[in-house]
């Protein structure tokens, strides 16, 4: 199992930074105070392990090839979570570039 931290986009500006033109925090969201990302949402990557795993990590298969039998039988990638993240609105491209790149 792996996972990784990524921003939240802000759900009160939509990440976009801006905000009320009034007050203390004019033209910025005042709950993420124009950063556009309020809060964390974690991704994931869990590898189970199955007789070809086992058996390829006991003849000492490189990481390329365990992935790929990994990804066969099943594994999703963090990539493939925090794009499906992006789908819902939950964060963006811009800080999964940022954070597994």
């Amino acid at each position: 199992m792996a996972q990784r931290l990524l921003r939240r986009t802000c759900q009160t500006c939509k990440g976009s930074g801006k905000g009320s033109t009034t007050g203390i925090y004019a033209g910025r969201c005042e709950k993420c105070l124009g950063t556009g990302y309020y809060g964390r949402i974690a991704v994931y990557e869990i590898m189970t392990m199955n007789d070809e795993l086992r058996k390829r990590t006991a003849q000492n298969a490189d990481a390329v090839t365990i992935a790929e039998i990994a990804r066969r039988h099943g594994m999703r990638t963090m990539i493939d979570d925090a794009r499906d993240k992006v789908g819902m609105g939950l964060t963006d491209e811009r800080e999964i570039a940022r954070v597994l790149s």
